[in-house]
């Protein structure tokens, strides 16, 4: 689950961070933040989204029992 969350956090921040198209959209076309402004909400919805990931797997894993438990 860890390395799993880790990977699409990872590609998230490449997607997002790396390649500057949300903070472009946020100091041009959006909601007009300046350029920090719009670095830092970015990097908040990367965090979120990588927060939501890991979550989700804990959540999955109380509720179904996690997959591991079943095949060993």
């Amino acid at each position: 689950m860890g390395a799993a969350a880790a990977a699409y956090t990872l590609t998230k921040s490449a997607r997002y961070c790396l390649m500057f198209w949300l903070p472009f959209f946020f100091t041009t076309g959006g909601p007009n933040f300046s350029p920090a402004g719009a670095g830092v909400v970015s990097s908040l919805f990367d965090i979120a989204g990588g927060l939501g990931a890991v979550a989700t797997g804990i959540a999955c894993d109380r509720i179904y029992g996690g997959a591991v438990r079943h095949y060993i």
